[in-house]
């Protein structure tokens, strides 16, 4: 009881945070010691920290939770760890979707060669994606946007699964480091014209007030700098050729993890500087960043119909996605960036369901190739069932969560009713790639290759249905999530 009296939501947040790393360096520590419990433990270390974050769920969601600040430079730099109504739904999704990717690793990838490495980098690369949604300045941003990019090139680079692996990293980590430039200047504008990095005034809950009053046209470009580097990591059209070949390379838990949780916090860095800071700034872009997430929706969708397997569909639908929520976020409205911020939790969970498919394919049926694939769903009923859910929840189908937040980035939408009109078209797209792979996959009279094909292992059912879950929760109660985001928006 005493301890308790010590214990403070601030405190809890920082556990949650700091045993990431602290697991990353016991493991490469104590790695060749630990041997085949080293998944075990990375799991239970991610999981540790998804608990406490689960127990500041009240204060976060209402007067928001703030770890320091401590001053890192003094009287320059201070750094912390804040987690609001807009923070924490989605760290809240990182923290449990690196738990589960962990789990599912642990249980399911027992050949892995270099078992410290790739714990020990998974670690990271979850640690760095909180980071970056949990900072208070915008130096310390960029240091964990870094610190996310390094453990995933590594990953790509010696745990991919083709001999293109290594180009491929190399690739994600040029496009993504270039990115990263544009971030760098666009925050030096903001630090030379405002005299801070603060995203919030010391131990206050509330964001600084938009940065309106000096420098217009600085503060336009540092605007355009720092969503040049957001579209690349989301990888919107034409900044998008690092993703199908990091996704396809990729092992498949890396992959879930680049899909559902990485590019969302690129989404999330929109959310948070472009439009609760430069939403003057951003109502001149705002058209122009419509019509390309149209354009994304597009080309990502068109591309995944014409795919012939399904971790390649996945890849470019994972991008045709990106195109909703950008397309959400940059309407500037109410209903547009609640149904944006909203896209970024309900797709990462779905998403998340389709990989752990992918890779139960791989390890059951020896391909995830659609011609290859046929009759499964006798064989995988369960998971054939959430695929099923999860794919109609991406497709915006009624009452799963994708359903509430599509129509949301629509109805933000409609001052352009043309570029409305194309996105709800582009649905149909979506729902037809979808509904494709599952016909190809699990229906029909099945191949004689595949007669002793079994379901997933009972550990990997219950992470799959444990994520549809939530799909169709928040598509019947999406105001568990909607209630937390709504009082940060300035709308």
């Amino acid at each position: 009881m005493v301890l308790m009296e010590y214990i403070t939501p601030g405190t809890t947040l920082e556990l949650s945070f700091l045993i990431l790393f602290a697991a990353a360096l016991l493991i490469y520590g104590l790695g060749r010691i630990t041997g085949k419990y080293t998944g075990w433990i990375a799991a239970i270390a991610s999981l540790i920290s998804t608990l406490l974050l689960f127990d500041i769920l009240s204060p976060a969601t209402t007067t928001g939770v703030i770890a320091g600040p401590y001053v890192w430079i003094q009287n320059f730099l201070r750094v912390g760890l804040y987690a609001d109504g807009l923070s924490y739904p989605i760290v809240l999704m990182i923290s449990a979707l690196g738990t589960i990717t962990l789990l599912y690793s642990a249980a399911d990838m027992k050949e892995i060669e270099n078992a410290r490495a790739y714990y020990g980098n998974m670690l990271l690369f979850i640690g760095g994606m909180i980071g970056v949604v949990l900072s208070t300045n915008l130096i310390e941003f960029i240091i964990f946007w870094e610190v996310m990019l390094l453990p995933s090139f590594i990953l790509i680079s010696m745990f991919g699964v083709t001999d293109q692996r290594r180009t491929s990293a190399l690739k994600y980590f040029l496009y993504t480091h270039f990115g990263s430039a544009f971030l760098i200047a666009g925050v030096f504008v903001i630090g030379l014209f405002t005299g801070t990095f603060d995203l919030y005034t010391g131990l206050s809950s509330s964001p600084l007030p938009p940065l309106i009053t000096i420098a217009q046209t600085a503060f336009v470009g540092a605007a355009i700098l720092i969503l040049v580097a957001f579209v690349v990591k989301m990888a919107i059209f034409p900044l998008h050729t690092w993703l199908p070949s990091a996704y396809y390379d990729a092992p498949v838990p890396v992959t879930l993890l680049l899909s559902s949780a990485m590019t969302k916090t690129a989404a999330y860095g929109i959310a948070r500087i472009l439009v609760l800071f430069f939403l003057p700034q951003m109502a001149g872009l705002s058209l122009g960043l419509m019509i390309v997430a149209v354009i994304t929706m597009y080309y990502g969708g068109i591309l995944a119909l014409a795919q012939d397997n399904l971790k390649s569909m996945l890849a470019y639908s994972s991008m045709s996605q990106m195109g909703y929520i950008l397309f959400g976020l940059a309407a500037l409205n109410l209903y547009g960036d609640l149904g944006g911020i909203f896209h970024i939790i309900n797709h990462g969970i779905a998403m998340a369901v389709m990989w752990i498919t992918c890779g139960v394919l791989l390890k059951q049926a020896g391909t995830f190739e659609f011609s290859k694939l046929r009759g499964l769903g006798a064989k995988m009923p369960v998971t054939a069932m959430c695929a099923v859910i999860a794919g109609l929840g991406i497709a915006g189908t009624p009452p799963l969560s994708g359903f509430q937040s599509e129509w949301l980035i629509f109805l933000g939408g409609t001052t352009y009713p043309i570029l409305v009109l194309l996105a709800v078209i582009a649905t149909t797209l979506t729902a037809g790639y979808y509904l494709w792979a599952i016909r190809r996959i699990f229906f029909g009279p099945i191949k004689v290759n595949l007669k002793n094909v079994k379901d997933a292992p009972v550990r990997i059912q219950i992470l799959m249905l444990v994520l549809i879950f939530f799909v169709i929760l928040f598509g019947i109660i999406p105001n568990i999530v909607l209630g937390v985001i709504r009082p940060i928006l300035p709308f």
